[in-house]
């Protein structure tokens, strides 16, 4: 918990001017082990805000058309976790696309989810798990995690109802915890 400091946001440029796109990583560390109690609340919001084809996808291809694909995610570690939305744009684009990514992170921060995106969230990680358990390694995987990361006996057998369990608040709590648009690397 102490490799994370409490810093601002900072621009790391690679300027080529052959490129006709940016390739663009807006990212910070966070205090997220796997085992967190909020990893349940964490996920579901992950996947409102652009975890899936979400809030931030919404936002820059189909409003904006400013990129073909854009997508937050959310990695637990044992020491130090990591947030980031990853996206690539024209070059024309790269500073209101950045400017649109900033407004999504603290929208979800700001304001609840509506119930919708909430139940669609939730429907989406229950298939993708579901869907994970036809594959054999799946099973080897949960006891890996289990033991390297020391979670519950029944962590995985309870994950479905855990994720049916998220609320509303929870979402704005767990947006509030682990996004820091204030504490950014942007790339």
């Amino acid at each position: 918990r102490h490799l994370i400091k409490n810093r601002k946001t900072e621009i790391y440029l690679m300027n080529r001017n052959e490129s006709v796109q940016s390739v663009i990583r807006i990212t910070h560390n966070i205090n997220f082990p796997q085992n967190d109690k909020n990893i349940h609340s964490a996920m579901v919001m992950n996947t409102i805000l652009g975890g899936g084809m979400f809030r931030v996808y919404q936002n820059q291809h189909e409003k904006k058309g400013y990129t073909y694909g854009v997508y937050s995610s959310l990695h637990p570690d044992k020491l130090v976790g990591n947030f980031s939305v990853d996206f690539s744009t024209e070059n024309s684009s790269t500073h209101k696309s950045i400017k649109e990514v900033f407004w999504e992170l603290n929208r979800i921060r700001r304001l609840e989810v509506e119930k919708k995106e909430l139940q669609l969230a939730k429907n989406y990680l229950i298939g993708q798990f579901s869907l994970s358990l036809e594959n054999p390694e799946t099973i080897a995987l949960f006891a890996i995690r289990s033991a390297i990361y020391h979670l519950p006996p029944d962590y995985f057998q309870t994950y479905i109802e855990k994720i049916n369990q998220v609320s509303i608040k929870d979402v704005k709590k767990a947006a509030q915890k682990y996004i820091d648009p204030t504490n950014s690397n942007i790339i």
